[in-house]
């Protein structure tokens, strides 16, 4: 769920979202990405929405435990080509990748 929190305090809108269910929060500026579990998602939005937050987006995503840093130039080109070929099947709609690239790599 993300939701800009505009000029409102970080803090009471960590809380809100917390008592909105959150399982975690993550606080880029003022834009706010709460996550909670795949069945708690539209309590969670109805909840926040009802503490006088807008939602900007509200969907489920798979997102890693762990990420695995790709330090091999030759590894990094085969994995872009790879999501590049993944991006243009027409079939596909999502794609997940739990890997960091350095710019450098690229």
């Amino acid at each position: 769920l993300m939701t800009d929190i505009g000029g409102r305090n970080p803090e009471d809108a960590e809380l809100a979202a917390i008592d909105a269910g959150a399982n975690d929060i993550d606080l880029d500026g003022t834009l706010m990405t709460v996550y909670t579990s795949p069945a708690e998602l539209m309590k969670v939005r109805a909840n926040f929405v009802n503490a006088g937050y807008k939602v900007e987006s509200a969907n489920l995503s798979y997102v890693p435990k762990t990420n695995i840093k790709i330090a091999d130039k030759d590894t990094a080109a085969k994995i872009l080509k790879l999501m590049d070929a993944l991006e243009e099947d027409e079939d596909i709609g999502e794609i997940y990748g739990n890997f960091d690239i350095d710019e450098s790599l690229i």
